[in-house]
């Protein structure tokens, strides 16, 4: 199933590693674009526990994988899986989605446990550091 154009960019807005917008100033970039709120999809972390993951060989990862990919295709575009690490119990993925609601649906179809869901309301970085909290270019005042 195709995705939205929408939300490939919002989404390569928001994987944009330099990305240290408050969700006020990507409200008002969504707004310019014509975009509705309520059509943006959110950026989660979600942590499963699952026993001895880390042990998992490459290519059960690539099953487990592919599984997760069934379940995104069947619940359609309001969902994107963005990327996962594996600890030795546990995974920590990173998910586009338009509610929390349908993470834990796929959770369901995949069989694989969301453990906790938690929603990602800012990105920062080391460049964050760096930028001035004011927006300017780091010029001293005159």
């Amino acid at each position: 199933m195709a995705e939205s154009p929408m939300y490939n960019g919002i989404s390569a807005i928001l994987s944009q590693p330099h990305f240290t917008s408050t969700l006020e100033q990507l409200e008002q970039e969504v707004v310019r674009l014509g975009v509705h709120m309520e059509d943006v999809m959110k950026k989660y972390i979600i942590e499963r526990e699952i026993p001895n993951v880390g042990s998992l060989d490459p290519e059960q990862l690539r099953e487990a994988a592919a599984k997760s990919n069934q379940a995104l295709r069947d619940l359609g575009p309001d969902i994107q899986w963005q990327e996962s690490f594996v600890a030795a119990d546990k995974t920590f993925c990173v998910y586009l989605a338009k509610d929390e609601a349908i993470i834990l649906r796929h959770a369901e179809l995949s069989g694989f446990p969301a453990s906790k869901v938690t929603e990602i309301c800012n990105i920062i970085g080391p460049a964050t550091g760096a930028q001035p909290v004011d927006g300017s270019a780091g010029n001293a005042p005159g």
